[in-house]
């Protein structure tokens, strides 16, 4: 076929420049991913690193692909049954806490299961081609010229926030697709009337679930606005209205259509513990050091508040000032001008943070939305930095020098190098004043030489070494299973019940999600959306192990916890530094090769263990229970089960239980801070300082030193107890250095002790992390306690906790309290208890006279029998959430919730066949809500087509 007419070439070079543009962004892509990440493989490193990597990144992918295999396996065997609720999900849980989505996701976990470092890879690398992919078609449909919208795109997917923390925390790489997807869908529907990309935009976004749907529509609906006001329309309220009312109607209809999904996934939110959760201190205005950042970050490798980053290119700088001083600017030009405006407003007012954040927490994620911004402008106006006028290069000048003066200011302030950023912002200067000489090629060569620095910088051992946070491919996938649990493989145990590995490691090193990695079921989790019973019942108990109030490491070894959790298995390192509790015998040892070292593991059998399903004669109400102490409500539990109300016990005869208490308080805080401050009397005159590290208040400590350890003395040695150490309603306070300066300076200091401080101050202003850490170690065992400070995202106010300093058949008689965190620990109450476990094995003997011996889990399925003499209350020690129904002897029966976070049952005397069975809570509901859309708009579909074929027949 010959091609004429003006029309068919300009149709024809509209073709070959589209396919030019994407051709060289694949290869300019392959080539910046060798220069970029090509150190990964150099180090032996692999994408699976920084605080979430083990605990949730690798086994999320893994879980995912197992599941997926398995749906599908079940479905080509003819099994529909969907498996829902999964008991090595945290503890026990819904299966949307972990299984994702998102088409990408689902098949790079798929196909890697069997090696999570290459599916995690090649996920990472899809992600960031796409998203140069949909960033370059929306700069194509903008017009924008084809070798800046292909440096503008090399510049959006390897800028600092997805180098420093998007390739840990790999799930907000979606964000960088869907927001110039988005973008796209929005720009096809105001200017083409087409809705195609929209409709996927909005559908893949609300894959990606409530949060992401949360924060890119808030973009949505500015971009819409936008578009209307830069509209020539006749603007009005009634015209507002007829111009978003499709795309409206369109969305709407997607999230119906996506009801299945999205009802499920919302009702995992709202009832999470995450959502008001945190304490979050309202503020004005950030602090100096976060504009220090900010400015700093633009083109740095800075994080910017908390998890906040920028780093784009430095031309960036340059264009979004060319944006500013040209004149005659174009609609799209005036368009960016006052998307700048917001944007610089979100980044500078805390209001920006509480708005993307949507009340969940307090973070600077939503910075991604700045550096997307700089892109464009950079895709928009790059060609115009090489057209200017004389006078306008003059302005250009000028502002440049003002914001270098500015940056080398701000870098001596914040004792940072003015680096290479600024050499690079010079020879785009210099580039920029030769004009329209300088070929385009040559500046996205320099970009892309800039991009390589810059990932040498971050990633390079001797520079910033953020490499350092990823985890070693050759022992990942023994770290993601946890390799030490191997040794169960020398047991057999028919009857369900949990494990528990204490590995004692640092707080800052120590990961969760124990079941989801290994299979086995456990009494931890990291889950973003952890239900708000199990976060409460945590703090009810005062557990101790957590890192944020959703990470649950364990339940401190803390004897009567585990027992009532079900745990009969317990995994340690011989070598471990942390007690075994009472009650539990050494089954085996097994030596091993773990992470390259030799180890000896050890496994501990609890011989009074209970099953999940056991039953109470008696019952404590919670308001009884809550009047108790951490401690002691453990205790409470040992002797009956915990109901929110006496009608929970339906028709039974089951009476309310005599709690009897036996822990002692051996140290109370008026005793421990009269030893404290002896120490510190002691140590002013040995040290000749007329002041002290630490000072002690009506409210609490004040601790000036930045790790301060103290010995507190016990009256006596206990015999056959655990011990805890119990702090009421504490909370941290940080302060940076500076304002201890004159206990930390010491009497007379130098000059240059004076100017060493100084510099010492800031560095510490800048990487203070609000957190502190309390660690006992009383003989053997060590225990390290974290303590989010106030202004933390994970701030959630006054807390009680108690510190298992381990069972001791004979306690030493000292053990030493070391504070880790500079500022003020405000406590009401400060007690060293003792509790001998004589009365928990007499409560345990009657708890395990009534329990189930078969308790199996099938599927959605828990079933077990009981056989009781007299009317009891049934615990079934699962989390509970509604989606649960229960049967005794197949009449329905109601669930009630006991014991703050578990499941019960009232049952009668006689035996009696317990079936439980999970369904996701809002599926039914959405799937009618999203079956009655289907149909409606394919019955709407068949009318459409039918009037149409009506119309043409009568013509």
């Amino acid at each position: 076929m010959k091609w004429t007419g003006s029309y068919d070439k300009c149709h024809i070079d509209h073709i070959d420049k589209k396919r030019w543009l994407f051709a060289m962004y694949t290869i300019c892509f392959g080539i910046m991913v060798m220069l970029v990440f090509g150190r990964f493989l150099y180090y032996g490193k692999s994408f699976v690193g920084g605080a979430d990597g083990l605990s949730q990144v690798a086994p999320t992918m893994q879980y995912t692909g197992q599941y997926y295999r398995a749906l599908l396996k079940n479905i080509l065997q003819g099994n529909l049954q969907i498996p829902m609720w999964d008991m090595s999900i945290g503890f026990g849980m819904n299966i949307l806490q972990v299984i994702s989505f998102d088409p990408v996701y689902i098949l790079c976990s798929v196909l890697f299961v069997h090696d999570i470092a290459v599916g995690i890879a090649i996920f990472d690398m899809l992600c960031l081609y796409l998203a140069g992919i949909m960033f370059i078609a929306l700069c194509y449909n903008l017009g924008c010229n084809r070798y800046a919208a292909l440096a503008a795109a090399l510049a959006y997917i390897f800028n600092g926030y997805i180098l420093n923390y998007c390739m840990a925390q790999n799930s907000f790489l979606r964000l960088f697709i869907v927001l110039p997807m988005i973008l796209l869908g929005v720009y096809n529907v105001t200017k083409k009337n087409r809705y195609g990309i929209f409709v996927l935009a909005v559908l893949y976004n609300i894959t990606l679930g409530p949060l992401n749907i949360y924060t890119i529509g808030i973009v949505l609906i500015f971009c819409f606005c936008m578009a209307y006001i830069f509209s020539d329309r006749k603007k009005g309220v009634a015209d507002f209205f007829s111009y978003i009312w499709k795309p409206v109607l369109i969305y709407i209809l997607e999230m119906l259509v996506m009801a299945v999904f999205l009802i499920p996934t919302m009702y995992k939110v709202v009832s999470g513990g995450r959502i008001g959760n945190a304490s979050i201190n309202f503020q004005w205005l950030y602090d100096v050091s976060y504009y220090r950042s900010l400015f700093h970050g633009l083109v740095g490798v800075d994080e910017i508040g908390i998890h906040g980053y920028i780093g784009v290119t430095t031309i960036a700088i340059l264009a979004v000032v060319c944006l500013v001083i040209k004149g005659n600017k174009s609609l799209l030009e005036k368009e960016l001008c006052v998307c700048g405006v917001a944007a610089l407003l979100i980044a500078i007012f805390p209001i920006g943070s509480y708005l993307f954040n949507g009340g969940i927490g307090f973070n600077h994620r939503f910075l991604f939305i700045i550096a997307f911004y700089l892109c464009i402008v950079l895709a928009v106006m790059l060609p115009k930095l090489f057209e200017l006028e004389e006078r306008e290069k003059k302005k250009l000048c000028i502002s440049i020098l003002i914001y270098l003066a500015f940056y080398a200011v701000i870098s001596v302030w914040s004792d940072k190098n003015v680096d290479y950023a600024m050499e690079f912002l010079l020879l785009y200067i210099i580039f920029i004043l030769f004009g329209k000489r300088v070929k385009m090629q040559w500046v996205l060569a320099m970009i892309c030489v800039e991009i390589a620095v810059f990932s040498y910088i971050i990633y390079e051992p001797s520079q910033e070494n953020v490499i350092e946070k990823f985890e070693n491919t050759k022992y990942l996938e023994e770290k993601i299973s946890v390799k030490q649990l191997s040794i169960l493989q020398n047991v057999s145990d028919g009857e369900v019940c949990r494990v528990e590995d204490i590995r004692q490691k640092s707080t800052k090193d120590r990961d969760s999600n124990l079941g989801m990695r290994s299979g086995y079921s456990a009494l931890d989790g990291y889950y973003s959306f952890m239900y708000d019973d199990i976060i409460s019942t945590m703090s009810d108990w005062g557990v101790s192990q957590t890192g944020a109030p959703f990470n649950i490491f364990d339940l401190d070894n803390r004897t009567a916890l585990y027992t009532l959790g079900g745990v009969r298995y317990m995994i340690r390192e011989a070598e471990a530094k942390e007690n075994i509790p009472w009650g539990y015998e050494l089954v085996c040892e097994q030596d091993m090769e773990v992470e390259g070292k030799n180890r000896t593991v050890q496994l501990y059998r609890n011989i009074n263990a209970l099953p999940l399903m056991y039953a109470y004669s008696g019952y404590v109400l919670e308001d009884e229970y809550d009047q108790l102490k951490p401690y002691e409500k453990e205790q409470a539990m040992m002797q009956g089960i915990v109901l929110e109300d006496q009608s929970d016990i339906g028709d039974t005869d089951i009476q309310p239980a005599e709690v009897k208490l036996d822990s002692r308080v051996v140290l109370d805080k008026e005793e421990i801070l009269q030893q404290i401050k002896e120490q510190l009397e002691q140590r002013m005159v040995e040290e000749e300082r007329s002041e002290s590290p630490i000072e002690i208040t009506d409210d609490g400590l004040i601790c000036k030193s930045s790790k301060v350890i103290l010995t507190i003395e016990l009256p006596e040695t206990y015999v056959g107890s655990e011990s805890y150490l119990y702090l009421e309603g504490v909370r941290y306070y940080p302060e940076s250095s500076i304002k201890y300066k004159e206990y930390l300076l010491g009497e007379n200091p130098t000059k240059y002790k004076e100017n060493t401080f100084r510099y010492k101050s800031r560095k510490d202003a800048e990487n203070s992390d609000l957190k502190s850490k309390i660690t006992t170690t009383f003989g053997k065992n060590k225990k390290s306690v974290l303590v989010w400070g106030k202004g933390s995202q994970y701030d959630t106010g006054e807390r009680d906790i108690v510190s298992n300093m381990g069972y001791h058949g004979t306690t030493a008689q000292t053990f030493t309290l070391q504070l880790e965190g500079r500022g003020e620990y405000r406590f009401s109450d400060l007690k060293v208890i003792v509790q001998p476990m004589d009365s928990y094995g007499e409560n345990y003997v009657k708890l395990q006279e009534c329990r189930s011996t078969d308790t199996q889990i099938n599927g959605n399925y828990v079933q077990g029998t009981v056989v009781t003499g007299t009317d009891r209350m049934l615990c079934i020690a699962i989390p509970y959430q509604k989606g649960w129904k229960a049967w005794v002897n197949g009449k329905e029966t109601k669930i009630v919730k006991a014991n703050g976070m578990y499941m019960a049952i009232p049952l009668k005397a006689g035996g009696n066949g317990i079936i439980l069975h999970y369904t996701i809570p809002g599926l039914k509901e959405g799937a009618m809500v999203s079956g009655i859309t289907i149909l409606s708009l394919g019955v709407f579909g068949i009318v459409q087509i039918y009037q149409k074929k009506r119309k043409k027949d009568a013509r």
